[in-house]
């Protein structure tokens, strides 16, 4: 439960990242912080 809460909220960092980094424009930032986040939302997935 707890392992979970920590994913949601990685996941929830990268896309608030993703949000703040569009603005920006710098495209190789937000594909590396989508791929991470996909890596935290399979582990999510896996639990």
């Amino acid at each position: 439960m707890l392992t979970e809460a920590l994913y949601r909220k990685m996941i929830d960092a990268c896309h608030t990242r993703i949000q703040f980094e569009t603005v920006y424009g710098d495209m190789d930032l937000i594909y590396h912080t989508i791929e991470r986040s996909s890596k935290w939302a399979s582990r999510l997935k896996a639990i």
